[in-house]
């Protein structure tokens, strides 16, 4: 991958039947949330839209990359995702995201509340340079 190519993109679409605050998706890196978003019908998207993540903080590293969704089991959330590439900028907000870690710390997203490709064998590391 080019050296400036450091910001990840993809389109998601968000369809979710489900009150606020107890479903979520986003982007993991290692192990633990780079950026989160949550899946309820106030953040529906009625459509494709464009996501970010910046990923410069990883310049030189291998990292696993997840793209997660999580449900507490009540309702329907679904979190679609399409097109991903890497890009030299800009990082853009998407309505309805909040981008960083949960509560400002870093959460491991490991156990029940974590979708991981990797035990399906589907993760691989990527190398953000």
């Amino acid at each position: 991958m080019p050296r400036p190519r450091r910001i990840l993109h993809y389109y998601r679409w968000i369809a979710s039947e489900d009150a606020c605050g107890y479903d979520f998706g986003g982007v993991g890196v290692n192990g633990y949330w780079l950026m989160d978003y949550t899946l309820c019908t106030a953040t529906n998207t009625v459509g494709w839209e464009e996501v970010s993540a910046d990923l410069r903080a990883y310049a030189g590293q291998t990292i696993l990359l997840d793209l997660v969704a999580t449900t507490d089991g009540e309702g329907i959330s679904n979190l679609l995702v399409d097109n991903l590439w890497f890009a030299s900028g800009p990082v853009t907000a998407a309505a309805g995201t909040a981008e960083g870690t949960i509560g400002g710390a870093p959460v491991a997203l490991t156990g029940k509340d974590a979708l991981d490709c990797r035990a399906r064998g589907q993760g691989e590391p990527v190398s953000p340079t």
